[in-house]
C-alpha cells in the first residue's frame, strides 16, 4: 500500500478548496506579537511568511521553526494539533487559526496544552488563490497558542477580527 505524504484533507477530487489565505491584518497583528518564522501549512500562493511548508514537503513529517503560524484546512484537525503539541514541547511557538468547535475532542487537548485561547469576535472572511474575492467563513474561529510556557490553564481572550484584544479573562 502507498502511503501519502499529502496533507490530511487536502483537496482532492473535486472537494472544497483548503487552501484560503489568512487575513493578512489579523495576520500582522498577530506576527507583530510572535515575529513568525515559518508557515508550516501554505502554498507559494498563499504563504504569509518567507519560509513555509507546503502540500508537497507535508509539514507534518517536517521540523517546524522556532515561531510559527498555521492556518490548516480544517478538517480532521487531530494531526495539526498533535504535531503543535510535539514542537511545542521540542521548545518551540506554534500559532493556529482553527474552527471554533468547542465539542470536538481535539479542542480538550488545546485546552491541556495551549498556553491561550483566543476567541474571534464574528466571522472572518478569507481569500486566497482559489478565490479572487474568498469569502466570509461559515463558523466562527479562535487562535490557539501553543507555546513553551508552564501554565496551569490556558488564558482565554476575545478579539476582533483584525487581531485586537477586545477582553481577556475574567
Amino acid at each position: 500500500m502507498k502511503t501519502s505524504k499529502r496533507f490530511p484533507n487536502s483537496r482532492m477530487d473535486g472537494d472544497a478548496p483548503t487552501d484560503y489565505r489568512t487575513p493578512e491584518d489579523l495576520f500582522s497583528t498577530l506576527d507583530h506579537e510572535f515575529n513568525f518564522s515559518m508557515d508550516v501549512a501554505a502554498s507559494k500562493d498563499n504563504t504569509l511568511c518567507l519560509a513555509y511548508w507546503d502540500e508537497e514537503a507535508n509539514a507534518l513529517f517536517q521540523e517546524w521553526g522556532i515561531t510559527n503560524w498555521c492556518n490548516p484546512p480544517f478538517h480532521h484537525l487531530e494531526a495539526w494539533i498533535d504535531k503543535a503539541i510535539f514542537e511545542m514541547k521540542c521548545g518551540h511557538t506554534t500559532v493556529m487559526l482553527l474552527p471554533n468547535r468547542t465539542e470536538q475532542a481535539w479542542f480538550a487537548r488545546c485546552l491541556r496544552y495551549a498556553y491561550s485561547i483566543r476567541f474571534i469576535r464574528g466571522r472572518l472572511d478569507f481569500s486566497g488563490p482559489t478565490s479572487t474575492k474568498g469569502g466570509r467563513s461559515t463558523e466562527g474561529t479562535i487562535i490557539v497558542c501553543f507555546e513553551p510556557i508552564n501554565t496551569l490553564r490556558p488564558k482565554l481572550y476575545f478579539i476582533d477580527r483584525e487581531g485586537v484584544v477586545l477582553w481577556d479573562e475574567l
